[in-house]
């Protein structure tokens, strides 16, 4: 049998008008109640008038007639002290199979997910942890594995990873990336990141600020302050 309390199943209005077209407005009732009372279960449920009757919220005559009129018209089965119906048997066993293939297509996304984040953090890994000199370049070939690194991608997949490990939020890391990307070329981007890296900074967002900051904006810097400097001079 379906694993049982699954909290949902199909429900097609025109078939369903279709099918009660005729009954009186308590036998639709007691035959949605059924039916639903099926569904809640899995499967065929008891015929137990008392109970049912009880469930319907009815007196146990007026339920019994009713189901005796649902059963005569073909819509409520009766068999071995059981009551069921054919559709809804049809669709409980749909239902199931339907979460069994959800089930399986979840956890093979899942599965995916946990090895492109394997492989993402092991490439992450092989710019930012290049141990040569603080005075050696990256060539334009990746240090580990000679294959040709796209910059742009670089920064977005290795350096957005690497901000996150750092504690920023993707969406954050994403920005700073667009953001330090304006004017800059993508190589002096990603060799910002990879000297960080180097440095073991802790809070690498002002420490690549600073190396990325504008040329002019520097030179105007270094123009303010020798003129602070001058000033402070000229005043002793």
């Amino acid at each position: 049998m379906p694993d049982k309390r699954i909290p949902f199943f199909r429900f097609y209005p025109t078939d369903f008008m279709s099918g009660v077209r005729g009954l009186t407005a308590q036998e639709v009732g007691v035959y949605t109640m059924l039916l639903c009372r099926m569904y809640e279960e899995s499967g065929p449920i008891e015929d137990h008038a008392l109970r049912l009757a009880t469930y319907c919220g009815m007196r146990v005559g007026t339920f019994e007639k009713t189901l005796n009129k649902l059963v005569d018209l073909g819509k409520i089965k009766r068999c071995d002290g059981r009551l069921f119906n054919d559709r809804a048997r049809e669709e409980i066993s749909s239902r199931a199979d339907d979460l069994k293939v959800a089930s399986r297509a979840g956890k093979a996304s899942a599965q995916k997910r946990q090895q492109k984040q394997s492989s993402d953090a092991t490439t992450v890994q092989r710019p930012f942890n290049h141990t040569d000199t603080d005075t050696d370049k990256y060539s334009d070939t990746n240090v580990s594995d000679g294959q040709t690194v796209d910059f742009a991608k670089a920064i977005f997949d290795r350096g957005v990873a690497f901000l996150c490990r750092h504690g920023q939020t993707e969406r954050n890391a994403r920005a700073l990336v667009g953001r330090w990307r304006k004017g800059r070329e993508d190589r002096e981007v990603f060799d910002a990141f990879s000297a960080c890296h180097k440095a073991g900074v802790t809070d690498p967002v002002p420490w690549i600020e600073a190396r990325l900051k504008p040329q002019q904006q520097a030179d105007l810097d270094s123009i303010f302050a020798a003129l602070k400097e001058k000033s402070d001079d000229e005043q002793e």
